[in-house]
């Protein structure tokens, strides 16, 4: 019997963030869904299931006759306090260690394969993703590392194999998450 954790989001950048969270901590199944779908929340097989959910499906979610071990509401906005009726509940500022926190509790087992080879950005990675999330382009990231665009082209490549973002937007909240660079320090005049 393995663990199951659902994520379920209309946001793809939220369920990816989730997701790679999530993926790189505990062992089992994670299946990320765009919308309230009751087939994928089937858990005869699964020893324990964790649903991650958008507030928005608290009624359905409440009606659901599967046996889970933590229900999560994801808050619509950063800092709220949704109403008292969620048993548990994240925001999206939360941090990864809130995050992991409700998982942990259901004593769904880590991850085995933590820090596998390969997996791993490198520190030239790390500093080409936090300038790609600062809203440089390959031009401005190649002058500033003192590289050539070509290069600074092949880690992005790599950057994307590894953790499997391909958007600007989903490398820049895998950043955030990742505190690979501190949201207080971007200008938003900048990014424009």
């Amino acid at each position: 019997m393995i663990p199951k954790i659902i994520i379920v989001h209309s946001s793809e950048i939220v369920r990816k963030g989730l997701e790679t969270i999530l993926k790189s901590s505990f062992a089992g199944e994670i299946v990320t869904l765009s919308s309230l779908d009751l087939a994928a929340t089937k858990t005869g097989e699964y020893e324990k299931v964790v649903i991650f959910y958008e507030s928005k499906y608290y009624p359905e979610i409440k009606k659901l006759k599967v046996q889970v071990a933590q229900l999560i509401a994801i808050a619509e906005n950063p800092g709220a306090k949704p109403e008292n009726e969620y048993e548990s509940f994240i925001t999206l500022d939360s941090t990864e260690p809130e995050i992991l926190k409700w998982v942990k509790d259901t004593g769904i087992p880590e991850s085995r394969d933590e820090g596998k080879e390969g997996d791993e950005l490198t520190t030239r990675e790390r500093e080409v993703l936090q300038l790609v999330a600062r809203g440089f382009s390959n031009k401005m990231i190649a002058d500033k590392l003192f590289i050539s665009t070509h290069t600074v082209i092949s880690h992005r490549k790599n950057i994307t194999d590894k953790i499997g973002i391909k958007s600007i937007s989903g490398l820049t909240v895998y950043a955030i998450l990742n505190r690979l660079i501190d949201t207080a320090e971007i200008n938003p005049e900048d990014l424009i």
